[in-house]
Order: structure tokens, then sequence, then C-alpha cells
């Protein structure tokens, strides 16, 4: 058995308590095949760069949680046609690594001045 991160991305609009049913259901699912649930962080309500589909912003949630290789194709078919699951993406976890900590980086490092593109030598055809 082996331990794996799942990301679900949520519909807003066909989950009322921000997809705490949903997750234990997840969890419950996971419990039928073979596995355990180590936990489930909500990480809330997050704008998308691009839309999916129609839809512009989705309900976060991070699950950890103990599968049997063969289990993760399984919990994915589950998953797959439910309306209120916009994207479930299972990962192999990674030690050290917090849900409940990730920000955004600081302004400052999003505006950082990399110099002037006259230094790249494409500037000026020396006319």
């Amino acid at each position: 058995m082996r331990t794996y991160e799942a990301v679900l991305i949520l519909d807003p609009k066909k989950v009322e308590d921000g997809g705490e049913a949903l997750t234990k259901g997840v969890g419950e699912q996971v419990e039928a095949l073979g596995g355990k649930m180590q936990k489930a962080v909500p990480l809330g309500r997050r704008q998308f760069a691009r839309p999916i589909g129609k839809h512009k912003a989705g309900v976060y949630w991070d699950i950890v949680m103990d599968l049997p290789t063969e289990g993760v194709a399984a919990l994915r078919d589950r998953y797959r046609l439910n309306g209120a699951v916009l994207r479930l993406e299972v990962f192999m976890f990674e030690e050290g690594s917090d849900p409940a900590k990730l920000t955004s980086p600081p302004r400052g490092d999003r505006d950082r001045d990399f110099g002037s593109f006259g230094d790249m030598g494409g500037g000026g055809r020396g006319r």
C-alpha cells in the first residue's frame, strides 16, 4: 500500500456544506477499496486562472490517503462522472508537504525587475 495525495476541485453551486459530505464519501470509498484516509484539508474557494467549462471558481480539498495501487484507478472512475466534482487528480504523496500552508507568493516576487531587454543583443541594428 502506498500513500497518495488527491486534490479535489468541487463545483461550489452543487456542494452546500463546502464539500464536507462529499469528502466523507471519498473516505468511505477509500476504505471500501482497502485503504485508509489519513486527512482531508479544506483549502477553500478559489478563482480559476482559466475556466473549467463554464465554471470560474471551485472549492478545493486536499486528501492524503493510504491506498493499494489498483485502487487509484477505481477511485478516479468512481468520481469521474460525478457532477459536483470538477477535477480529481491523484499524486504520490511527498513527505513534508503541508497543504494548509499554501499561500500565494509575496507581491514583491512577482514584480521583480529583470533588467532591460537592450542588454540581450537584439535591440538596435547599428545603422
